[in-house]
């Protein structure tokens, strides 16, 4: 199931942690929505001088691994950017 940039782009962590949890939403879509959204959009905002997609993909594979196991840390698969 695809989610659409504008459907995860303000949602807030504690639903999206609610639905990974029910399996109605894949921190992996979640982040390769959001992934293309700054595509999309950084090229005009400039908002992101460094975008590390490998690692967050990574983290989204192994946050969603961990619902699946049922071990998944609070924030798991939740999205982080840091103001340079």
């Amino acid at each position: 199931m695809a989610v659409s940039e504008r459907e995860v782009a303000f949602l807030p962590a504690t639903e999206m942690r609610a639905r990974y949890a029910a399996g109605d939403l894949s921190p992996v879509e979640v982040a390769e929505a959001l992934l293309g959204r700054i595509e999309r959009l950084n090229p005009a905002l400039v908002a992101y001088v460094t975008v590390t997609r490998e690692r967050a993909m990574d983290d989204a594979r192994n946050a969603e691994a961990a619902y699946r196991a049922g071990n998944a840390g609070p924030l798991a698969g939740v999205p982080v950017s840091i103001k340079d």
